[in-house]
């Protein structure tokens, strides 16, 4: 197959998008597909670049620039991952090629494309409806893009005691959460708790960080991480802004503190809460430090110990196979 994303990833619409559309790309270049992602603005192209997919630019996010170049491309799927669509930008790509895939979180309305695909726990309960070309809906966990890496891990080895935090607030932290969460945490009385703090490419106070790390016994700071499964599966608990990094460290097994840094999070922070996933912090300008390091404190054996097997049992990291799958299906019925 020739397979094409429409993604975009910056500061201010973060990586989630540029993960999960990697996530399905790479199992795609696996079975022998070419694969390029179209994007006007993307971060981490290099990662991109390596992981075997070519990148086109484009000027515009109008459908007609994208329609020329699916058609130079002779492009058989098109799977796209973007907010910034409507009725009029689904209607003027419909059968451009031959199979289209919309990957969604909010089920704005009905999407004129073959696939839909919204890999959120409780994705379930939004009622999509389908528009007269979709052929299939995958909704639910079991459909979540996240990366290969958290495939097959081994069951978490929970700690009697708490000795590593993980703090990581995505690929930006816009409000300067980070040394404020550090401020609160240093208070705690455990005694050689180490913190460590994920910073992104996004970060625009590197250097005040690297001031409180000199000052706060502990802290270590984790740039440019190559694979944060690692940094998740040594974690005894996380403190996390919402986002697909919540289904990574229930993929590790790691309890996890979770805000809610912008309102596409809303949702999905809601529903990991009443699935006992996460506890929910709520948005982060309210956040109540106090309330945060109480609640660390209370984080017992067992709890940790529930939320790890129970994370683990519900997220296998299979979604970008199984979505695959179905592409694959879809495309096999179109070339009858």
């Amino acid at each position: 197959m020739r397979i094409a994303f429409r993604v975009d990833a910056s500061e201010q619409i973060g990586m989630g998008h540029l993960m999960r559309c990697l996530s399905l790309a790479k199992v795609a270049l696996v079975a022998g597909d070419q694969v390029w992602f179209l994007s006007q603005v993307l971060l981490r192209v290099e990662q991109v670049a390596m992981a075997g997919v070519q990148v086109i630019w484009l000027k515009t996010n109008q459908p007609e620039e994208l329609k020329l170049v699916l058609t130079e491309l002779e492009i058989g799927c098109l799977i796209i991952d973007h907010y910034q669509v409507d009725d009029d930008f689904f209607c003027k790509l419909k059968h451009s090629t031959q199979v289209s895939c919309y990957l969604d979180d909010l089920n704005s309305f009905s999407y004129l494309v073959d696939l839909v695909v919204n890999g959120n726990l409780g994705a379930e309960k939004l009622a999509y409806q389908r528009s007269p070309l979709t052929k299939e809906v995958l909704l639910g966990i079991k459909y979540n893009l996240i990366r290969d890496e958290f495939r097959d891990l081994p069951a978490k080895q929970v700690t009697p005691e708490i000795k590593k935090i993980l703090i990581t607030t995505g690929g930006s932290d816009p409000a300067q959460l980070s040394p404020r969460l550090i401020e609160a945490l240093r208070e705690l009385s455990i005694a050689g708790v180490q913190f460590d703090l994920v910073v992104g490419n996004g970060f625009q106070n590197h250097p005040a960080l690297v001031a409180l790390a000199e000052n706060t016994p502990g802290l270590v700071l984790h740039q440019k991480v190559e694979r944060i499964s690692v940094l998740m599966q040594a974690a005894d608990l996380a403190i996390a802004a919402g986002g697909s990094s919540l289904y990574e460290l229930a993929a590790c097994g790691v309890y996890t503190l979770a805000f809610i840094y912008a309102a596409n999070q809303f949702f999905l922070v809601e529903q990991m809460s009443e699935a006992g996933l996460v506890v929910n912090l709520g948005w982060y300008e309210t956040l109540e430090f106090e309330k945060l390091v109480g609640l660390v404190q209370q984080a017992d054996y067992t709890t940790r110990y529930q939320v790890a097997r129970l994370g683990q049992s519900l997220v296998d990291a299979q979604g970008a196979v199984r979505v695959y799958q179905t592409i694959a299906l879809l495309m096999k019925e179109k070339e009858r």
